[in-house]
């Protein structure tokens, strides 16, 4: 989990495994909890991947991403690849959000409204609940 606080910015991925993540990265987001309350990777761009043999991608592909944006991150794309599509090479354009916003810093983000709504439902939460998760915030 410290290592994550060094990066400049996250690619978050996992196969399919039952329409979801493997259990190996959900007992690792379920480890971060803490996160959602006191989101310590604000402000890092957010790349999320994965594939599937079968069925479940665009699931999975939602879960990575909202995980990301719970943990503070800003999600800047999405690249998934099923088994008719697993020989197709990631192309430019799919990395590109991501490469830039590391590039160029969070100020050029432009975070989706449910980002601004995640945000704002948990610094309230966190604010009006008191606690160690207001000290956070303020």
């Amino acid at each position: 989990m410290n290592k994550f606080l060094e990066y400049d910015g996250i690619i978050l991925s996992s196969p399919v495994y039952l329409r979801s993540v493997s259990g190996m990265l959900k007992t690792f987001v379920d480890r971060t909890c803490s996160w959602y309350h006191r989101p310590v990777l604000a402000g890092k761009p957010l790349l999320v991947v994965s594939t599937t043999k079968g069925s479940g991608l665009g699931y999975t592909l939602e879960y990575l991403e909202d995980v990301g944006i719970q943990w503070g991150l800003m999600p800047t794309g999405r690249i998934g690849r099923s088994i008719r599509s697993i020989g197709n090479p990631v192309l430019k354009k799919e990395c590109k959000p991501f490469i830039d916003t590391l590039k160029k810093g969070k100020r050029f983000h432009r975070p989706s409204l449910k980002c601004i709504m995640d945000f704002s439902v948990q610094k309230v939460l966190s604010c009006k609940l008191g606690g160690l998760d207001a000290e956070y915030w303020e």
